[in-house]
């Protein structure tokens, strides 16, 4: 893309640029995409949500979509009164526009593009705490009981472990019936499958409570293995994977979450013991090597 300007540029200036552009929703389940379920009366019911990673986020908007190149981004989505938007930082304000309402959204913190986050929906939500919130269709937010009850000490423990506190004022977590990825770290708003937040007590075999409680703690970690401190290039993402994947355990196996099924050095020994080198991104890179190259689509 190239950019003619009407006078010259001075060099150390700062300059602002303005794009006008049209972004398409989609139904691939990359960039910003369509999505539905079934409720209780067999209607459809729609909903839009983002999956930027690893370079969806030129799909959505204009930007340099590398993990290394970081930016601060402030939301304003316009949506229909029956529906409910989240983001990765706080709801700003919110302003009648017809029979609209537009959200603006607290900007980010400095942050790489494949982390923005937006959900449209009519989504439910229950919280153990202020700060932190689970998300799920209206049918099926019982099941994120489980889920939102562990995020508040899971972030203690990263606090605690790391001498670092969780960087924004809120975390939100959202089961989507329609993800490519079993969930994904974006930063204030992470994203589940289903199956990978969702428990039910009377019918969910015990086996889905540890799993939902390490992949909890995994997209958690990320929060400071990823998103504060990030990988210049995709090819070195393998060391924030390994960073979560370690402390996932550790934050598992504290004496509040640990689970009936299994302790720290049982569960770490049998998830790693045929897949320690697989990480989520095994086809997008290839280890230690800078030359990666991503493709635009």
């Amino acid at each position: 893309m190239n950019i003619t300007t009407s006078e010259q540029m001075i060099k150390g200036s700062q300059l602002k640029i303005a794009i006008e552009y049209i972004g398409n929703l989609n139904a691939e389940m990359r960039g910003f995409y369509r999505s539905s379920y079934i409720d209780d009366f067999n209607k459809t019911k729609w909903l839009a949500a983002t999956h930027l990673e690893p370079v969806g986020a030129r799909r959505v908007f204009p930007c340099f979509d590398e993990p290394g190149l970081k930016a601060t981004f402030q939301l304003s989505v316009s949506r229909e009164a029956d529906y409910k938007a989240i983001s990765n930082t706080l709801l700003k304000s919110t302003v009648k526009d017809g029979d609209r309402y537009i959200d603006t959204f607290e900007p980010t913190p400095n942050m790489s593009t494949y982390l923005v986050a937006l959900i449209v929906s009519d989504f439910n939500s229950i919280s153990q705490d202020k700060s932190f919130s689970s998300w799920a269709r209206p049918n099926a937010i019982v099941q994120a009981n489980y889920s939102s009850s562990i995020i508040k000490p899971i972030v203690n423990f990263f606090e605690k472990a790391l001498g670092h506190s969780y960087q924004l004022p809120k975390l939100d977590m959202i089961a989507l019936p329609d993800f490519t990825s079993g969930a994904m770290e974006n930063w204030g708003l992470i994203t589940y499958r289903e199956t990978s937040m969702l428990y039910h007590p009377d019918y969910s075999p015990i086996t889905s409570k540890q799993a939902i409680a390490n992949v909890v703690a995994h997209e958690i970690a990320h929060q400071w293995f990823g998103n504060l401190v990030s990988p210049h290039w995709w090819s070195y993402v393998w060391l924030s994977e390994g960073f979560a994947r370690y402390y996932q355990y550790h934050a598992t196996s504290t004496k509040l979450l640990r689970c009936n099924t299994g302790r720290l050095i049982c569960g770490f020994s049998k998830a790693n013991r045929q897949s320690k080198y697989e990480f989520k991104y095994y086809n997008y890179f290839e280890l230690l090597d800078n030359s990666t190259r991503i493709s635009s689509s």
